[in-house]
Formats: structure tokens, sequence, C-alpha cells
């Protein structure tokens, strides 16, 4: 067993399932969004690997990377820099693109200029079938409805942080500025290829 696939089996069996089924919803609808099916599954599958990293795992990890990862981020604990760990691990060790990197390490905020790959895992992160909040329901049920297309994927990943967003004021929570920033660019992407 290769090493990132010790750390996917290392995950506890909610965590792996989510995982598998993020990785099996994201190549479901990498047509509409315009991405290689085998990119968006690899994606899907890793973007969680350390998301419950303990231990000397942890610490291994951790102290590898821990320099490369803005200090802004560790602030929030693992639930939100897990996606820096992961991209800069498999870049490292897979020699990942940048989409896919850029994708990883930003899943759990979002990014100013996101590609289709980020949009599309932000998508499926949320409303992978195992997520049954009613708000992952409807946007499962949008992305696979019948005039879904490659131009809706940023109302889609709009709607995705807006809901993150509100779950966060809800439960008065901080709200990382790069999730911030990715809003205000979808929302100005929007407008602007609904008046083009």
């Amino acid at each position: 067993m290769n090493e990132k696939d010790y750390y996917l089996n290392s995950l506890s069996s909610s965590r792996l399932r989510h995982s598998i089924k993020c990785a099996e919803f994201l190549e479901s609808i990498s047509k509409i969004a315009g991405l290689n099916p085998k990119i968006a599954y690899f994606t899907g599958l890793y973007h969680d690997i350390f998301r419950e990293l303990s231990g000397e795992d942890f610490e291994k990890i951790y102290s590898r990377y821990s320099n490369f990862i803005p200090e802004e981020w560790k602030k929030y604990g693992l639930r939100l820099f897990h996606g820096p760990l992961c991209a800069l691990y498999l870049k490292d060790s897979e020699n990942i693109s940048d989409k896919i990197f850029n994708a990883i390490f930003f899943h759990t905020t979002g990014n100013i200029n996101m590609s289709n790959l980020l949009q599309a895992l932000l998508i499926a992160d949320f409303c992978e079938p195992t997520r049954k909040h009613k708000n992952s329901v409807k946007i499962r049920n949008m992305i696979l409805s019948k005039n879904m297309n490659e131009k809706k994927i940023s109302e889609i990943a709009f709607m995705v942080i807006e809901y993150k967003i509100m779950y966060l004021n809800k439960k008065n929570d901080n709200i990382f500025q790069k999730t911030i920033d990715a809003r205000n660019y979808l929302k100005k992407k929007i407008w602007k290829e609904k008046i083009e």
C-alpha cells in the first residue's frame, strides 16, 4: 500500500465513505463541469485524507509542511487547514497538477479565480449522497437536473459558499477571509456572465 492510500484507509468509516462518495459524485458531474473524469475522481477521493489526522501521523505531516501554510489558516485548526496539508503532501508525493493542487488546497474556503475543478469539488464535498441536510439535497438536485451546464457551475458554487457563510453565522463562528473573497469573486463572475 502506498503512503497516500495508507492515509486514505486511516480515515474513519464515515469519512472514508464521504471521500469515496465525493469522488464518485465529482466524477459523475465531470462532463457537466468540463472536467477529466479521472482527475475529478482522484481529487474527490484524496481531498480529505488529512481531515482526521492525529498523533504521530499528524506530527509527521504537520512538521513537514507547516512552514508552507499561512499563519491565518492555522488559527482555524485542522477543519480548515487539512486542505492545504493534503495539497502540499500530494504535490510532493504525487506531483499533482496546479489545478488539482489549488482545488484541494482551497476546498474548505474557496478562492478567487476558481477553476471549474475547485468549484465542482466545493459542490461535491457539500452535496455528495451521504450529505442529508436539506441544503445539500437541494444543491444535489440542482446539479443533477437536466438543464445543468458548465456555465451554471459558478452559480451552484456561489450557493454552496452562501450556505456555508449562513451556517457559520448561525453558529456565531468566524468566517475566513478567503471564503468572503470567493463569494465576492463568484458573485461578480456570475453577474458579468449574465450581462455578456
